[in-house]
């Protein structure tokens, strides 16, 4: 069993593990770390900082693009200002996944990307209904102190009634991006 300090939340889906934002490296609202082995999803150092969580549809109008935190629970953003977080370190972004899960028939695919500084990477991936699951394991992004990312997702995700009610949410987005101190 592994040992979880004391401030740390673990989510499961569907009975895996799910690491969010590691040891406070940056502005997160939850944090876990697996102190006595190696990380379950196979990462070999603990100098890997693992950042998951979701994008959901947002009352929100106006952007051609949708963003979104990039570690965390989220509404969709009309506007990349509030979606950032701060880096504190020196790192390689890489290995993204995402998922799609849409109900709605008029949002049958879409993109999600890391933006660093305010320009897109090529750290993204493509999703639709046929095929809901992506992943890019091949791009890295080196970050450093003060650099600012913002996750991209291209079309914009529709809006939702001004209800919140998370039964009414058609369009979703989950995502995991790692983040390894150099």
């Amino acid at each position: 069993m592994a040992t979880i300090r004391p401030y740390a939340l673990l989510t499961s889906v569907r009975g895996r593990c799910l690491f969010v934002a590691v040891c406070g490296m940056f502005a997160a609202t939850a944090q876990a770390q697996v102190t006595d082995r190696l990380f379950a999803n196979g990462f070999d150092n603990r100098h890997t900082h693992v950042f998951s969580g979701v994008i959901q549809e947002s009352p929100y109008f106006g952007s051609p693009d949708s963003y979104g935190l990039p570690n965390g629970r989220s509404d969709a953003m009309a506007s990349p200002v509030n979606a950032r977080l701060r880096v504190d370190r020196n790192c390689e972004a890489s290995t993204l996944y995402a998922q799609l899960h849409s109900t709605e028939a008029t949002y049958t695919g879409t993109t999600i990307l890391l933006n660093v500084n305010g320009l897109d990477t090529l750290l993204a991936c493509n999703m639709s209904n046929a095929l809901p699951t992506c992943s890019d394991t091949v791009h890295k992004i080196g970050l450093g102190p003060n650099d600012t990312v913002t996750l991209v997702i291209t079309p914009k995700m529709p809006s939702r009634p001004l209800t919140n009610v998370d039964t009414e949410m058609k369009v979703v987005v989950r995502f995991g991006w790692t983040c390894r101190e150099f």
